[in-house]
């Protein structure tokens, strides 16, 4: 987890004893997070948005659930391509309308959902059997998690 900085890279923590490394604890995290609601075997994954700490999440999904099960969505597609190409998957330069993912991942900024139309687009895509994290603290159940709970989907804070 602990690496050298390196250019285009994110990190959010900085060790400076023995020496300085850094790393981005987003990706682990999330991970720990998830497996304690589901496995990411065999998942077909969406994460959502293309920052820092998307990349993050992207590069321990990458270990963790198999390069060709993710799928990277942002409102810019060159983005969204970059992670893909990156860290291994499939950019999306629009939401299906209909599609068969077990987990969906927002790293979206909360002002990604005053708008209701985010939210009508990833309606179809929330099953009960479906896994829903979304990144976002404040408030603890955000729009997108309660559009889960009402769509019977396990939420993962």
């Amino acid at each position: 987890m602990w690496g050298l900085p390196l250019r285009k890279q994110t990190f959010n923590t900085v060790r400076f004893q023995p020496v300085t490394a850094c790393c981005n604890t987003d990706g682990h995290g999330a991970i720990q997070a998830l497996l304690e609601k589901t496995t990411l075997q065999q998942q077909s994954i969406l994460l959502l948005g293309a920052g820092g700490t998307a990349s993050g999440i992207a590069a321990a999904l990458s270990k963790q659930a198999g390069d060709n099960q993710v799928h990277y969505y942002n409102r810019s597609s060159e983005k969204a391509t970059a992670l893909a190409l990156r860290h291994g998957g499939q950019a999306l330069k629009t939401l299906p309308k209909t599609a068969q993912f077990d987990i969906i991942i927002s790293t979206l900024p909360p002002s990604a959902f005053d708008a209701p139309a985010l939210l009508d687009q990833l309606a179809p895509l929330i099953r009960p059997n479906c896994t829903v994290m979304d990144v976002n603290y404040r408030p603890s159940v955000t729009p997108l998690l309660q559009l889960a709970q009402r769509q019977q989907a396990t939420q993962v804070f």
